[in-house]
């Protein structure tokens, strides 16, 4: 037998070990994504003002949106400057916060509420709803609520809502995003355009 013959014979078993090793080779990728099932966990640079409900406010206040460095956020204030913020909305996707590596939203999450427990929070609990994990607590007087939703994980603070009602907006907000399309930012943060 010459040698072109010994390497192409058919061997039993072969066809076994490449199908093990593609398998193998799709294990990884797949063993990350796991649990990462939200339309918008893929998004980088959404505009959450346009998204998420207009909250209920005793106060009248003006949307801004923010987009810096994957921060996504939307934040109701008066006009003067030197006034609190009467209502902050922060979005946080999977793919928004892997710029600089991998990162997964539920690691956030008990992280944050560590931290927060921490810190001090009070009245911190467990919110049951349409996500995954969620809390709420109360920091001095502002309310917080943060969720977790496979892939996306929404913060809300707020002084002068009262904490059901940050409860309220946040049921309204989780329904609100796995249902939207995603609005995107352009090239300016206060423009917004419907994505494709």
């Amino acid at each position: 037998m010459d040698l072109f013959e010994t390497m192409t014979r058919r061997r039993r078993g072969s066809g076994l070990l490449l199908l093990a090793f593609v398998i193998a080779m799709l294990a990884v990728p797949l063993w990350r994504t796991r649990g990462i099932n939200h339309p918008l966990a893929s998004e980088a640079h959404l505009d959450v003002c346009a998204m998420l409900p207009v909250p209920t406010l005793t106060t009248p206040g003006i949307a801004h949106p923010v987009d810096s460095n994957g921060n996504l956020a939307c934040i109701y204030r008066q006009d003067d400057p030197g006034q609190p913020n009467l209502f902050i909305a922060s979005l946080m996707t999977t793919r928004a916060m892997s710029v600089d590596g991998p990162a997964d939203t539920r690691r956030m999450f008990d992280t944050w509420v560590k931290e927060t427990k921490a810190s001090g929070a009070q009245d911190m609990r467990e919110e049951p709803g349409p996500w995954a994990a969620a809390v709420s607590w109360r920091m001095g007087k502002e309310n917080s609520f943060l969720f977790e939703d496979h892939g996306v994980m929404l913060s809300l603070q707020s002084a002068p809502m009262a904490a059901p009602d940050v409860a309220y907006y946040a049921r309204r907000a989780a329904e609100a995003l796995r249902t939207a399309k995603p609005i995107r930012v352009a090239s300016s943060p206060a423009v917004a355009t419907p994505s494709n």
